[in-house]
């Protein structure tokens, strides 16, 4: 018995949460789930008020105030639309959907796309709060240049289908494309530098009685 309160953006909510969901309430079906659908800075307000219990970011959230398990990582790509005529050039460095879901274009070999290539090109970008917009921002500053920001968006999974399109590029994480069918609009480059990789966390209040739903959510997120 009980009940689990759980929050995430768009791209959690509708590609991480349902499965991890799904496999506890196999386990505890007496336990009622509730799911919250909200941007990252809402989120935060409402695990700080305890109006949910358990949020999933990929943003840093105050270590004073929040408690945190990291789940996993992710790695951001480059999202290009196959119409654009700069990819002729770059082919050598185009990575499939495979090799994003299998993870093998991690490896070293795989080289990262000159990302200045892309300069004079527009970018669809997340609005200026998100970790994703502030990300792909310093890495084409890295490589010498400001984008052109064609449309500011709150949500990932919708700039990527801007980008599937033809509209303009976005930086992706490899979360999303594993979880969409292959597009057969778009084409993928590999980036480079620190900003690539970062963890998705589970958060909850400093200070707050973890429930033993909370608990087993957390150690089968983990398993």
């Amino acid at each position: 018995t009980g009940s689990l309160r759980l929050g995430g953006s768009s791209l959690f909510s509708s590609y991480v949460l349902p499965r991890l969901v799904s496999a506890f309430t196999n386990r505890y079906p007496a336990v009622q789930i509730e799911l919250t659908e909200e941007s990252t800075a809402n989120l935060e307000q409402l695990l700080a008020a305890g109006v949910v219990d358990i949020v999933i970011d990929n943003s840093r959230f105050d270590e004073n105030v929040f408690g945190k398990r990291a789940y996993q990582k992710e790695h951001l790509v480059l999202a290009v639309p196959r119409r654009l005529p700069v990819n002729e050039q770059l082919a050598s460095f185009q990575i499939t959907s495979q090799q994003i879901v299998s993870a093998s274009f991690l490896e070293e070999e795989i080289p990262a796309v000159p990302l200045e290539k892309f300069q004079n090109y527009p970018f669809i970008l997340l609005k200026p709060e998100n970790d994703t917009r502030q990300r792909g921002i310093r890495l084409c500053r890295e490589h010498g240049f400001q984008p052109q920001v064609m449309l500011e968006l709150d949500q990932q999974a919708t700039a990527y289908n801007i980008t599937c399109s033809g509209m303009g590029i976005s930086f992706i994480s490899d979360t999303l494309i594993r979880a969409v069918p292959p597009h057969p609009e778009v084409v993928f480059y590999k980036l480079d530098g620190q900003d690539v990789e970062r963890t998705l966390y589970f958060y909850w209040k400093q200070g707050k009685y973890l429930s033993r739903a909370m608990e087993e959510f957390l150690r089968m997120a983990a398993s």
